[in-house]
């Protein structure tokens, strides 16, 4: 599948994203950062979740 709603090569330059709209990134990262701390269920069981979501 070579359709994507972004372009792969942007990916590297996503924790860039402070530089264009500084608060909304800045909340964003403290966003995605709670979301991964351990909790009833480990970081990595959340990143396995978010990968099947992903590919289902």
């Amino acid at each position: 599948m070579d359709n994507y709603h972004y372009k792969k090569s942007d990916l590297k330059h996503f924790g860039d994203i402070t530089e264009y709209q500084k608060e909304m990134g800045d909340k964003f990262f403290d966003w995605y950062g709670n979301v991964f701390k351990d909790s009833a269920l480990t970081a990595k069981e959340k990143s396995l979740i978010a990968l099947a979501v992903s590919h289902a």
